[in-house]
């Protein structure tokens, strides 16, 4: 999630016999779950234990993983503009490309039909999403399996209509809408907000959507992803290049209808 204020948040919804967890941007994490006395089947958090501070974790301290096998998840975008989808694929092709194991299909909801094990990401835009400590730009719910620590589908991810309402630019726009599908889709892979400020520079997963904002994955975000989803221990995989939202402040003081609504750092 990022903070300003708009904040971006995660939540985790709960169902029966999973656990669930809120995300938000700057708030705190919280997580409700079931307690399970005994581990039905012991979870292997070795693949992930290099990147273990970075993950969010169960109640009883496995890191949470998104199950993949061979055949792509299913994205399901909600009723909006075409330049919006447009947008929104961008973001979700740009981690697409990062990974050999992590794959994309991407559905019109009048298209989609969803399957008996309802395996997908859903994506919709909201007029404003409401959190009683946060202004999130984004949110996305997920819950999970206590005994495996695998996180569970349909998994969604809603956006605030605000950030494609004409108030920026297309190149704004675009930056903006992408920066926040990436830094989502991070959470759906088990990744928790970042909150020092170096982390800032370090990662797109820092809480904050400001003017020093990473506004795609850095060489680190990539290791960490090919690292605990694709074994392996360097990463080899150029990331695309993406529109870099330069002069941010400058852009801001330029436009009133962004500054008499908001500040100048915005929350994931």
């Amino acid at each position: 999630m990022y903070k300003s204020t708009k904040r971006l948040l995660l939540n985790l919804s709960l169902t029966v016999g999973a656990s669930s967890l809120v995300i938000g941007l700057p708030i705190a994490i919280t997580a409700n779950a079931d307690k399970i006395e005994d581990m039905i089947h012991p979870v292997d958090n070795t693949p992930y234990l290099k990147y273990e501070d970075d993950f969010l974790k169960s109640d009883r301290g496995d890191i949470l993983r998104l199950p993949i096998d061979e055949n792509p998840i299913p994205v399901v975008l909600g009723e909006m503009d075409e330049q919006t989808k447009e947008y929104i694929v961008d973001g979700i092709n740009a981690l697409d490309e990062i990974s050999e194991n992590i794959n994309y299909t991407i559905y019109d909801y009048n298209d989609f039909d969803k399957p008996s094990d309802l395996k997908y990401i859903s994506f919709n835009m909201i007029d404003e999403i409401y959190s009683e400590n946060s202004d999130p730009a984004g949110v996305t719910y997920i819950s999970w399996d206590e005994n495996t620590a695998e996180i569970k589908y349909p998994i969604g991810i809603e956006l605030e209509n605000y950030w494609a309402e004409g108030y920026w630019d297309e190149e704004y726009t675009q930056s903006v809408l992408t920066t926040i599908v990436k830094h989502e889709l991070m959470h759906t892979l088990g990744f928790r907000d970042l909150y020092k400020d170096e982390d800032r520079s370090r990662s797109i997963m820092y809480y904050q959507l400001g003017p020093l904002t990473q506004r795609t994955f850095t060489e680190e975000d990539i290791e960490k992803i090919q690292y605990c989803y694709d074994g392996k221990e360097v990463a080899t995989t150029s990331h695309p290049d993406q529109i870099i939202l330069a002069n941010y402040t400058d852009f801001l003081d330029k436009n009133k209808k962004i500054t008499t609504k908001h500040d100048d750092e915005y929350s994931l």
